[in-house]
């Protein structure tokens, strides 16, 4: 089983990566959504952080009934494709913070219902360190404390994380994420025009060290910007303030406007999902000297600034577009077989 929060269409990002893991799995989804017809709805109208604890308990008991239902019983694992990590989630917690009405509606059911079936869970991450930092690990349920961590990382991470004063050894271990999302058909044509489109915030802890990359881009484009995080880009100069569009979550309908985009890696390793967005938009992917590593065989003239030819260039990502569910169909094929164990693909120890 998957769980998680909205499946919305158009999907992108942590979203796409579900679709994509859904079809690959073809398996039911817990919680809301139009794109996906095997979904068991997380019950969660008229819920926000007004709501009573009772209440948000009673909605918690519908949801494990309604899974224990729809399976005949408890299901073997559940994947769970992280994106917005709260630091509390639970109505009436022991630290009695007030939650966001998204926490309560979007994060908390999933997080019951792993602690109510206490089966297997294997969460599919971004970055390891935007990793599952909810309190309730350490306060409440020690039974969530995630048994695998799968990552965009094209290596091992080891690091400690603190949980409400609780020290976890986290271990992420590859898991493809990034190539799982959905990739239709797209036009096969270009107008030359280029676009940066970056949501990262590019001075935030996560994303140390890609400002500098960021810098050598912007010096060599003067078209529109799009995105979060680019105030420093626009005080230093390095965006003109009319061609910087903002944020926007219309990102399809900004994509359809340009043929090239590129593509920065913040980090040495880490395998970005944006050329699947990009490509799926019918956008190329331009990658900078800091991420070629991780494409092997990408032609060096192409590199940024250099716009490769729209038709060949297309031809090229679109034959590597090949979604890789080896880590997922080795931890699915223990799951059946019940041979599963916790840290295997990583997780956290503590």
């Amino acid at each position: 089983m998957r769980a998680g929060s909205v499946l919305r269409k158009n999907p992108k990002g942590e979203q796409g990566e579900t679709l994509g893991l859904l079809k690959h799995l073809d398996c039911p989804y817990f919680g809301r959504g139009d794109v996906w017809e095997n979904i068991i709805p997380s019950d969660v109208d008229n819920l926000n952080h007004d709501s009573t604890a009772r209440e948000q308990e009673m909605r918690w008991e519908n949801d494990y009934r309604n899974v224990i239902s729809h399976f005949g019983g408890k299901p073997r694992g559940i994947f769970v494709v992280a994106g917005y990590a709260p630091t509390m989630c639970t109505i009436g917690n022991p630290k009695f913070v007030t939650v966001q009405s998204a926490a309560v509606r979007y994060y908390a059911p999933p997080v019951a219902l792993i602690h109510k079936l206490d089966v297997p869970t294997i969460w599919c991450v971004t970055d390891p360190r935007c990793s599952p930092r909810f309190q309730e690990m350490t306060l409440m349920w020690s039974n969530t404390v995630p048994h695998a961590l799968l990552s965009q990382w094209h290596c091992d991470r080891r690091f400690n994380r603190v949980v409400s004063g609780k020290k976890y050894a986290c271990h992420a271990v590859y898991g493809a994420c990034e190539s799982w999302g959905d990739l239709p058909e797209n036009r096969c044509e270009g107008n030359g025009r280029a676009v940066v489109l970056g949501h990262s915030h590019v001075k935030s802890d996560i994303k140390t060290g890609d400002a500098s990359v960021w810098r050598e881009v912007l010096s060599t484009h003067d078209g529109p910007v799009y995105g979060n995080g680019w105030d420093w880009a626009v005080d230093e100069g390095y965006i003109k303030k009319e061609m910087y569009g903002g944020v926007t979550s219309d990102i399809p309908g900004v994509l359809a406007e340009y043929s090239y985009c590129p593509v920065v890696s913040h980090t040495k390793g880490f395998r970005t999902g944006k050329p699947y967005v990009l490509v799926a938009n019918g956008v190329v992917p331009v990658l900078t000297e800091n991420y070629v590593q991780l494409w092997p065989g990408y032609p060096r003239e192409w590199i940024w600034p250099n716009l490769p030819p729209y038709v060949e260039a297309m031809t090229w990502w679109r034959e590597r577009m090949t979604p890789n569910f080896d880590t997922v169909d080795l931890i699915v094929d223990h799951l059946r077989a019940g041979t599963f164990q916790k840290h295997t693909y990583g997780g956290y120890r503590g």
